[in-house]
């Protein structure tokens, strides 16, 4: 059985000013542009969300300032600090944004006030003798989610960035209204009919409004979809948008416009599932979004030029 060292108290004391010292300074400046490499044991899948510094472990804390008064200290979470040059000695200089620990990890995201305005990331692993930072990031982006954190901080490690890369093209993809090109013969009465029996299993009781037909879909439709319309729904103190596809000769719910409505579900049902379980599950989301169907060579996909 390994024996514990009466000086671990001493030393993980001392690692802690140490780390403070490195992380504040004197005067509270922001930290390298540079990334440092991150300890391998790190482990952002382990981390839970935390939204106050006051939630992070006692030597993280230290570490950040929390415990000072003025510039060296750190604000939690929308508190007021010195986000300019116009400094108020009373305020201090950075201010938490969010964060995540466990057991033998965390993740700190906060904002850097001053002449250059600026937004880091710090990383803690709990080593032998203590808590000790093992990276550090000037990021590009205020991160407005723990996952969104996450996501930043696993690029900039992983220098893959393709979980990031997938959401941004993800977005590109939710439904609007398209302004053409529209097809030349406009909806018949049947089509009609189709479109609203469609519309209003999903809005009952709307008043709707179509718009042109439009010629092409994205991609991810597939290589059966030929038009789109867009349907906008009201109901007292309500309006919602819905595209519309017509695939294989019939209107229905296309399979982007599909995927984006399961997303607004699961996100409406969010205060409900635990925080791990929903960024799981919203995970589970974005790696069943559907993709582009190749086909033959030479024949080219229908693609959505969206204004």
């Amino acid at each position: 059985m390994k024996r514990k060292c009466h000086f671990a108290p001493y030393l993980s004391a001392l690692a802690t000013l140490l780390i403070g010292a490195t992380l504040i300074g004197h005067t509270g400046r922001a930290l390298a542009v540079e990334a440092a490499s991150a300890d391998p044991s790190f482990d952002t899948r382990s981390l839970v969300k935390v939204e106050s510094v006051d939630g992070m472990p006692k030597d993280v804390r230290t570490a950040l300032g929390r415990q000072k008064a003025g510039i060296d200290g750190i604000a939690d979470a929308w508190k007021k600090f010195n986000a300019t040059d116009v400094i108020d000695s009373h305020l201090p200089m950075r201010r938490f944004i969010v964060g995540g620990a466990s057991s033998a990890s965390a993740l700190v995201a906060y904002e850097q006030g001053g002449h250059s305005y600026s937004i880091h990331a710090v990383a803690f692993y709990l080593q032998d003798w203590g808590w000790t930072k093992v990276a550090e990031w000037t990021l590009n982006e205020k991160p407005r989610t723990f996952g969104g954190l996450l996501e930043i901080v696993d690029c900039e490690r992983y220098s893959g960035c393709e979980l990031r890369k997938k959401r941004e093209r993800v977005q590109k993809t939710q439904p609007s209204r398209r302004g053409g090109p529209l097809r030349e013969l406009n909806l018949s009465d049947n089509e009609v009919r189709e479109i609203q029996s469609v519309a209003l299993s999903i809005f009952p009781g709307s008043i709707l409004n179509i718009s042109g037909v439009v010629t092409g879909c994205p991609c991810e439709d597939g290589p059966s979809c030929s038009d789109q319309v867009w349907i906008v729904a009201h109901k007292p103190g309500e309006t919602r948008g819905l595209e519309l596809s017509l695939i294989n000769e019939h209107w229905t719910v296309g399979i982007v416009q599909r995927w984006w409505l399961d997303l607004a579900k699961l996100e409406s049902n969010r205060q409900s599932i635990a925080p791990a379980a929903f960024e799981q599950a919203r995970q589970d989301m974005y790696d069943r979004f559907p993709a582009c169907i190749a086909e033959p060579a030479g024949v080219p996909l229908k693609a959505a030029a969206r204004p």
